[in-house]
C-alpha cells in the first residue's frame, strides 16, 4: 500500500508545558522547567486527531503562518554557526587542518573557526525554510558572513515560543489543594501566528481526516488541529562535491551510541557540532499493554541529541553519497535508540553539502 505525505497543524489553545523528562515532585522540588515538545509529544497529538496510528510522523516543525495563508516552516539554528560575541557576522565551524592528528576522548575531527576569528560563541534563534534551503545547498560562505542578511533568523534571534512563569498548588486525588506543595513552573506561549506542525506517511487509500481539538502539551490542554497543504521540508541538493555531505537533526535523536550515529558504508564522520544533551522520557502504551503492566514502568530516560546538530561527513564516492542522501532526506537517521522512535519522530535529518575552511 502506497503513503502518501499529509501535514497537521495543531494551534495550541494556551500555554505548553512539557518536561524534560527528569522526574518533579511537587513539594519537594520548587520548580519545574519547560522544553520544546517533543516529537513523542506530537506523535501522540497526531494519533489522538487521527483515531488511528499512521505509518509515521515526523515532527514537531515550528511554523508560521504567512500572509497569504500558507505556513512558512522555521527550524532551529545549526550548531555549526557560531560568531564572535555580539558580532552581526557569523561563520561555521569546519575542520581545521592545522589540528589534525589531535585526539580527544571523542577522538578525532575538531572543528573550529576561521584562524582569526578569536572566541566565538553558539548562535540562537529559528531560521526559515527558505534560507534554510541555501544553509543546506552549501552556498554559505563558512570563512564569514552577515548574519541576518543570510539566514534572516526569525526577530534577530528572538523565540517564538516565549517563556511565561506561573505559580502551582499540587492537589490531592479527591483535587484539594495539598497544603505546603507550592511550585513554580515555566510554561511556552507560542505568538500569534505559530504552531506546530507534523508531517505524516499515511496509506493512501484510507480516511485520514483529522478530528480536533487535541490533547497537547500538557495535562488539560488542548491545541486546534487542521490538516495544511503546501508545506515542505527544505530542498536537498542533488550533488556532493568530493563526497562531501552535511547532516542536520530536525528532531532529537535517540541513538544507541549517544551522541554518536551509525555512520553509513563507504562514509567518514569529519566532524559533528553538537549542542549539550537534554534528557527526554519515553514510554511505550503498546508494551504496557503486551506485558498487562502499568504504562509507568515501560518508562525510560535517555539523553537526546539536540535538534540542531551538525554532523560532516565524507564518502569515499559522490555517486554513492547522492544515492544516500536521496534516502535519508527529511528521514529518521538509524537505527534507533529503541523500537519504534524512528516513526515517532525522532533523529529526522535533513541532508545538505559543505565546504572547506577555506571558502
Amino acid at each position: 500500500m502506497t503513503a502518501v505525505e499529509r501535514w497537521l497543524a495543531f494551534t495550541p489553545r494556551d500555554t505548553v508545558t512539557v518536561r524534560d523528562g527528569r522526574s518533579f515532585q511537587a513539594g519537594t522540588d520548587s520548580s519545574a522547567e519547560t522544553v520544546r515538545p517533543w516529537p513523542s509529544t506530537i506523535a501522540g497529538a497526531v494519533r489522538t486527531a487521527y483515531g488511528k496510528e499512521p505509518e509515521a510522523v515526523r515532527g514537531p516543525v515550528l511554523a508560521r503562518r504567512t500572509g497569504t495563508g500558507g505556513w512558512e516552516p522555521y527550524l532551529p539554528m545549526p550548531a555549526d554557526v557560531v560568531r564572535p560575541p555580539g558580532s552581526p557576522r557569523a561563520c561555521l565551524l569546519r575542520p581545521d587542518p592545522e589540528l589534525a592528528g589531535i585526539a580527544t576522548d571523542l577522538g578525532e575531527g575538531l572543528l573550529a573557526p576561521p584562524a582569526t576569528t578569536g572566541k566565538v560563541e553558539e548562535v540562537q534563534g529559528w531560521v526559515p525554510g527558505a534560507r534554510f534551503a541555501d544553509y543546506l545547498h552549501g552556498t554559505i560562505r563558512p570563512a564569514g558572513f552577515d548574519l541576518d542578511e543570510t539566514l534572516r533568523p526569525y526577530g534577530a534571534g528572538r523565540d517564538p515560543l516565549v517563556p511565561e512563569r506561573r505559580v502551582g498548588l499540587a492537589r490531592t486525588g479527591g483535587r484539594t489543594a495539598r497544603e505546603g506543595f507550592l511550585y513554580q513552573s515555566t510554561h511556552l506561549r507560542p505568538l500569534d501566528g505559530w504552531s506546530f506542525l507534523a508531517c505524516n506517511d499515511v496509506p493512501e487509500d484510507d480516511d485520514w481526516t483529522p478530528q480536533g481539538p487535541t490533547p497537547f502539551g500538557g495535562r488539560g490542554r488542548l491545541a486546534d488541529v487542521a490538516e495544511v497543504s503546501g508545506v515542505d521540508w527544505p530542498a536537498a541538493p542533488t550533488t556532493f562535491p568530493d563526497g562531501r555531505v552535511l547532516v542536520y537533526l530536525a528532531t532529537p535523536a535517540l541513538w544507541p551510541e549517544g551522541w554518536r550515529p551509525e555512520t553509513p558504508a563507504g562514509a567518514d564522520l569529519v566532524g559533528a557540532a553538537v549542542p549539550t544533551p537534554r534528557p527526554v522520557a519515553t514510554a511505550s502504551p503498546r508494551e504496557a499493554r503486551r506485558r498487562g503492566a502499568r504504562l509507568m514502568s515501560t518508562v525510560a530516560l535517555r539523553w537526546a541529541v539536540p535538534a540542531g546538530a551538525v554532523y560532516l561527513l565524507r564518502f569515499d564516492d559522490p555517486a554513492r553519497a547522492a544515492a544516500w542522501a536521496r534516502e535519508q532526506h527529511a528521514r529518521p537517521w538509524g537505527p534507533p535508540a529503541a523500537a519504534r522512535l524512528d516513526t515517532a519522530g525522532f533523529g529526522i535529518a535533513l541532508i545538505g553539502t559543505w565546504k572547506g575552511p577555506g571558502s
